[in-house]
């Protein structure tokens, strides 16, 4: 299914306040958005006063209050809209009151590009990163701040508290420092990372190896964090749930500083804007009713109109002359008016058309869902049943210390990322990945929560490569797909629907040139050959990722993967 249509909000950011009873939301609120859009236009005067202010030329102000029944102040908005060459921007940044020194504030940015214009990766607004130094911002047990807090391993209990915390709702974004200090690369790289990351997400950073390896022991070793590297727990985590982990995304040094590819810290931001960006936003911003500043507007305008119509005849061409300029003016107003109508109208049409097109997607995505579960229960069943024959029949014949043997026996976990999967590609010795690490690790960008799926499928399809090199260095005589039919001993196997040993003459006539791989000098002189067979690590969705590999196994020992990354080109390609 195609992607949706690009939503006009590209950020969103809120911010729950929890301040004591004498700080006044309301008051700073308006304080900071005023500082911000002074930044912004230093040459205009900023009004605070409720209403529609023409600020510069297509650069237009509205600021409106909410009251309560009694008519005390609940809310401000400011909402700065912007008519630029590459398209309308629009600001908006919300606090609302509910209760003494508590309450929530948010900023919402919206664009609707001009054709040919687009900007492709829009920063967040400044005022965010302001206001979280500025309002006392709480998630959870947590405070919210500009920058992170550093910890030493005195402190990782109250890390994890932190961490574990039922009320958090924001991700939480922590770093551990190389051992190898001090590295300037890491630290550029990590400090861009939280300031971007500033109002998304509660940021902290350990201090040490001594600071890491206290959190490893608290989370356990799923859960950890190597010195250099970076993780993202999500609101939820429990340490207590071996399946936990794949949620919470972890980054090594080698892909934050260059060593893999660059742009993992761009990964990690992009990933805690877009989670603000698809939440639902709290009940008191969502319902806050502020007034109508345009609505002010025209009743201000009628007003004017209408004191022009009472006024007395006037005979003088002066007088005559500053009627018309009167007139003029406020029709140059309506004119305005009209215009911005129409502005706000695009970007409600996008709003709509983005919504209806990823709930599309949403549904498509929720039935493939369905139809993976399936699936893997149906295996998870077959392999149960299959274990429990195979412990019944040890049993039988008195081994039941092999089946003690074999519980004993830790299982390597799976990599839940493809930049874990490139580190670990190293512990399989018969197996030689020459491709582009950029394909594979462009697959945690796009693939979202089915990244991590995909991640441990490749990892598997690479231990079965690998086992299957080992069985031929031994008397195993037949090919992969006959190792996959019948793997002998305790080989792991590739399910056969996700093996395809060769492509179709009409895809290789028309894409063949997509599949030609690196390879050793010392396997093919020109460096490079056609790959054909590939194993399928998804069947559905437009990414549908595939690992293409030669079997080198009769001269060289090895299996060589020359490609891990999306779906390549064939004749069903939409």
């Amino acid at each position: 299914m195609a992607e949706p249509a690009p939503s006009p909000l590209v950020h969103r950011a809120v911010l729950p306040v929890q301040g004591d009873g004498d700080f006044d939301l309301l008051a700073t609120v308006r304080r900071r958005g005023v500082d911000w859009v002074r930044s912004k236009h230093r040459q205009a005067v900023i009004p605070q006063a409720s209403g529609r202010h023409l600020l510069a030329e297509h650069v237009v102000l509205d600021v409106a209050s909410a009251y309560a029944q009694d008519g005390s102040e609940t809310g401000v908005r400011f909402r700065l809209r912007e008519a630029k060459e590459e398209g309308l921007w629009q600001t908006t940044l919300t606090a609302v009151s509910t209760g003494p020194g508590e309450g929530w504030a948010g900023v919402d940015l919206e664009y609707s590009p001009e054709e040919g214009q687009a900007v492709t990766d829009p920063k967040p607004p400044r005022v965010i990163r302001e206001l979280t130094g500025h309002l006392p911002v709480r998630d959870g047990s947590a405070r919210v701040h500009q920058r992170p807090a550093v910890m030493t391993g005195v402190y990782i209990p109250q890390l994890v508290r932190v961490l574990t915390n039922a009320q958090r709702r924001l991700p939480c974004i922590v770093a551990a420092r190389p051992s190898k200090r001090p590295d300037p690369e890491w630290r550029r790289t990590v400090d861009n990372l939280f300031r971007q990351a500033a109002g998304f997400a509660t940021l902290y950073e350990l201090e040490d190896s001594a600071a890491a390896n206290a959190l490893k022991a608290e989370l356990g070793h799923a859960l950890r964090i190597d010195p250099g590297g970076i993780r993202t727990y999500l609101p939820g985590l429990d340490p207590e749930d071996p399946g936990d982990a794949h949620r919470h995304r972890v980054l090594s040094a080698a892909r934050l500083t260059g060593v893999r590819g660059r742009g993992g810290a761009a990964v990690v931001a992009r990933g805690v804007q877009d989670r603000a960006r698809q939440a639902v936003q709290p009940s008191a911003l969502r319902h806050a009713a502020f007034a109508d500043v345009l609505r002010q507007e025209r009743e201000s305008r009628e007003r004017e109109l209408e004191s022009v119509r009472a006024a007395p005849d006037r005979n003088s061409v002066e007088e005559l002359r500053a009627d018309l300029k009167e007139t003029a003016a406020l029709l140059e107003l309506a004119d305005k008016e009209i215009a911005d109508l129409r502005k706000s109208k695009e970007l409600a049409e996008l709003r709509v058309a983005s919504l209806t097109e990823l709930n599309e997607k949403l549904t498509s995505d929720l039935e493939d869902a369905f139809a993976d579960h399936f699936v893997d229960q149906h295996e998870l069943h077959r392999v149960q049943n299959e274990v429990g024959r195979l412990r019944a029949a040890l049993r039988r014949t008195g081994r039941e210390d092999e089946i003690r043997s074999a519980e004993a026996t830790e299982v390597q976990e799976a990599p839940t990322s493809f930049d874990e999967l490139l580190g670990a590609c190293a512990g399989r010795p018969r197996v030689c990945f020459t491709g582009d690490e950029s394909q594979a690790l462009e697959l945690d960008e796009t693939g979202g929560s089915k990244a991590a799926v995909w991640a441990g499928k490749a990892w598997r399809a690479l231990v079965s490569l690998d086992g299957y090199a080992a069985a031929k260095s031994e008397d195993f005589a037949g090919a992969f797909h006959e190792y996959c039919s019948n793997p002998p001993g305790d080989g792991e196997a590739v399910a056969l629907k996700q093996l395809a040993m060769s492509e179709s003459q009409v895809t290789l006539d028309k894409y063949g040139h997509e599949r030609i791989f690196p390879v050793p000098e010392d396997i093919a002189p020109e460096g490079e050959v056609l790959m054909e067979a590939h194993i399928k690590l998804d069947s559905r969705g437009s990414i549908s990722p595939r690992v293409y590999f030669m079997d080198c196994t009769a001269e060289h020992g090895i299996v060589v993967v020359g490609y891990i990354g999306r779906h390549l080109t064939n004749t069903r390609t939409n």
